[in-house]
């Protein structure tokens, strides 16, 4: 049965938890009442088995045993030995009323701390008030036993890692074998690495464990979540302690292995730069004070260090790797040359197909084998300004092959220092292409200048760039007066908004506009242009300028009208001519029987003065058909002697048949005007069309 202290015995300070082994409930509450009287308050449970014993050790913790010597199924020297045998150290006093002298020394070489006879209770509290003060004297001896026990452990787990730190450049077998280390010697029960992830995040690297709760502690290993004290521990600087039990451990499959442990964590950080966070679990008793926090942040320093040497090391073989592939792959050829003796140190790829060299061969070479001999002392005072660094770039260098062929190309350097050696790095670009190209676009550029047609570049938004020659030639404005501008300086007003609008909807989509377009000089006259605009576009396809060829037509435009009129005219004398002949033939008839008719009748007659004016009118009709045929005429040239005064009489007459009615024309004709070697029709023709 348990005994329990009342409310106002609860707040007594010398509560002590006591297990009493005794068969005799009523001399148990003798012990409890002495132990009361003594100035204790004992929470108490009494036992009389061994499995009673066992089950009550093993339930809960307690300050003291006290137990009678002989029990009908259990005994004294029974209980001691369950202590014993479970290396618990606590006050073990025999409280009996038979003992001798001798069990009871006995007892005491057996382990037993104090023998109590039962009619002398009042030495009891005494003597567990000495035991306890002994018990935690011999408590701390053993902690402090155990604390320099686990020290030297763990110094000797530093060694390991310091001795692994000097010697293993891979990260992972350093880290793995570290967590090892620090276990191996015992100086800690389990240890975990977790290492910062590009993305800043934790991500599980090594683990070890001392004993077989290793399948427990490599869980973590196998999931994407870090404990929660690494991630905390992560967020602050120094080692965070965690005692067993701490909300933080709840779910932890570290927690899980270690219960009853005390963890630390801290940063692997150096030079300012967080790689990780390392866990250790502590041995059970061994308090995380200042000393062991050191030795633990002084181990993961240690491991940080090696962390960060590893992270250089690679950061100098990539950037080796790294610099070394773009010295192979560059496009540019790049010599390293000695300094003092000129001779070439080392090549890369593009200069030795540049030149025509093996790499071995290049290394042979000095600076005058690769330059024509008679540019030999220009290109070396040139290679001395360089290495003195007074010039960064020697141009237009010419170049000789192995072949004996020669080229030219830039030759950029940079002065540096190798193995302690001056040296100068050179950079050669072959300006071959470079050179065709710039004499194409002088071709191209004096094309341009030197073309009939205006030629007007502006930028996307139309803000002119350039204009040509031509382009002042024909609208008088000066290029200082345009550029800058915008082409609606040339608007005439003959196009209407709609007219831009659909021309810089052709543009905008990316298509070419042709067309025709009424603009303005700058001396206020109106001309017309036949025009072409197309998109210039960049590398990536996107339009950075317009530009426009345009022609002037004004004059092609009247030159085909007065071709359009010509041949009208053309048309309208082939149809007279057809028409004249056909009326030809009838006033053959009308003039041939009115003359036979007025032949017939008297010379009074009045039908016979009748005729006489049909064949006046007749004949008047007679000489516009020949008026007309002579406009039609369509024969070869044939100069002779003509009076112009009768052709123009001639034309004029024709005329006056076609112009209305209200329409007069006065005539003044020299007759004296001299005859002139002419084609009548051609002379003909020349009146009409004037």
């Amino acid at each position: 049965m348990r005994g329990r202290p009342s409310r106002e015995d609860r707040s007594m300070p010398r509560s002590i938890r006591t297990l009493i082994v005794e068969d005799n409930e009523d001399d148990a509450l003798l012990v409890v009442r002495a132990l009361r009287q003594g100035g204790f308050e004992p929470v108490w449970q009494r036992v009389d088995t061994l499995e009673d014993m066992v089950g009550a050790l093993e339930k809960e913790p307690w300050d003291a045993i006290i137990s009678d010597y002989s029990m009908p199924h259990f005994s004294g020297p029974d209980a001691l030995r369950v202590l014993q045998d479970r290396e618990i150290d606590l006050p073990f006093l025999v409280v009996s009323g038979t003992i001798g002298e001798d069990t009871a020394v006995g007892m005491m070489k057996a382990g037993a701390h104090d023998y109590i006879l039962k009619v002398n209770l009042k030495r009891l509290a005494p003597a567990l008030e000495r035991e306890l003060v002994d018990v935690e004297v011999r408590r701390k001896r053993r902690l402090a036993e155990q604390k320099v026990l686990h020290l030297n452990r763990v110094l000797r787990a530093i060694r390991g890692v310091n001795q692994l730190i000097t010697k293993e450049t891979d990260r992972a077998r350093l880290l793995d074998s570290s967590c090892k280390r620090l276990v191996e010697t015992s100086g800690y029960l389990a240890a975990r690495i977790d290492l910062v992830d590009a993305s800043g995040q934790l991500a599980p690297a090594a683990q070890a464990a001392l004993f077989a709760c290793t399948d427990a502690s490599a869980r973590p290993l196998t999931t994407s979540q870090p404990p929660r004290c690494f991630v905390q521990a992560l967020e602050r600087c120094g080692a965070a302690v965690l005692n067993a039990g701490s909300p933080v451990c709840g779910g932890c499959p570290l927690f899980e292995a270690h219960a009853e442990r005390t963890t630390l964590c801290t940063r692997l950080e150096y030079a300012g730069q967080v790689h990780g966070v390392i866990g250790v679990c502590l041995p059970q008793h061994i308090p995380p004070d200042d000393e062991e926090r050191s030795l633990f942040e002084e181990v993961a320093g240690d491991i940080a260090f090696a962390l960060h040497g590893i992270q250089i090391e690679a950061e100098r073989e990539r950037s080796e790797v790294m610099l070394r592939a773009i010295f192979d792959s560059a496009s540019d050829g790049i010599l390293l040359a000695d300094a003092q003796t000129q001779h070439f140190v080392a090549g890369n790829n593009s200069i030795c197909r540049m030149l025509g060299y093996s790499p071995e061969e290049i290394k042979n070479l000095a600076v005058s084998d690769i330059h024509p001999p008679e540019s030999i002392d220009y290109v070396q005072s040139q290679f001395d300004r360089q290495a003195r660094g007074e010039i960064t770039l020697a141009a237009d260098l010419p170049i000789r092959r192995k072949d004996g062929s020669v080229f030219e190309a830039d030759v950029s350097s940079a002065p540096l220092e190798l193995e302690g050696r001056p040296c100068l790095l050179g950079i050669f670009r072959d300006i071959t292409e470079r050179k065709e190209r710039e004499t194409e676009l002088a071709r191209l550029a004096a094309a341009v200048e030197h073309a009939g047609e205006a030629i007007v570049i502006t930028n996307t938004q139309g803000v002119i760039e350039y204009v040509n020659p031509a382009f002042e030639r024909i609208t008088g404005f000066a290029p200082g007066e345009v550029v800058g501008q915008n082409p609606r300086i040339q608007r005439s007003g003959e196009q209407d908004e709609a007219f831009y609008e659909r021309f810089w909807g052709t543009l905008s989509s990316g298509e070419t506009w042709s067309g025709r377009m009424v603009n303005k000089k700058k001396n206020g006259a109106l001309y017309q242009e036949e025009m072409t605009v197309s998109p210039v576009r960049d590398a990536q396809g996107h339009t950075t300028h317009y530009v426009a060829v345009k022609r002037d037509i004004t004059d092609q435009l009247m030159l085909t009208r007065r071709l359009n009129q010509s041949q009208k005219m053309e048309a309208i004398g082939a149809l007279a001519s057809g028409i004249a002949h056909d009326f030809n033939n009838v006033l053959a008839a009308i003039i041939g029987y009115s003359e036979l008719a007025s032949n017939e009748l008297p010379e009074d007659s009045p039908l016979r003065r009748d005729l006489g004016r049909v064949l006046t009118a007749a004949g008047r009709a007679r000489d516009l058909v020949r008026q007309i045929l002579t406009f039609s005429r369509q024969t070869e040239e044939e100069r002779q002697s003509v009076r112009l005064q009768v052709i123009v009489k001639e034309a004029l007459n024709l005329l006056r048949a076609s112009l209305p009615s209200t329409i007069e024309i006065r005539e003044t004709i020299d007759k004296d005007c001299r005859p002139v070697l002419a084609d009548p029709t051609q002379m003909h023709q020349v009146l009409m069309n004037l």
